[in-house]
């Protein structure tokens, strides 16, 4: 079974999030549907996952924050 924080997205969105949150231009991320990634087996369209099991993770947008200031921290100066 899996947890999660509520928060259902793309991976496109999800990676948007990311770059906002490192400070990155989230205009390289480039979304393109799964069927041109070339994939021998078929897809779903929605492949959200929800917390039914167990407690709700913390929040998106908090766990992207912790995640860009662990990475600032460990960038060489």
């Amino acid at each position: 079974w899996h947890l999660t924080n509520g928060a259902a997205m793309s991976w496109a969105a999800f990676a948007v999030r990311i770059a906002e949150q490192c400070r990155l231009d989230p205009g390289f991320v480039i979304a393109v549907p799964g069927a041109a990634l070339g994939q021998r087996a078929p897809r779903p369209a929605n492949v959200a996952l929800a917390a039914t099991r167990g407690r709700v993770m913390p929040g998106i947008e908090e766990a992207l924050h912790a995640f860009a200031a662990r990475m600032r921290a460990a960038a060489p100066a």
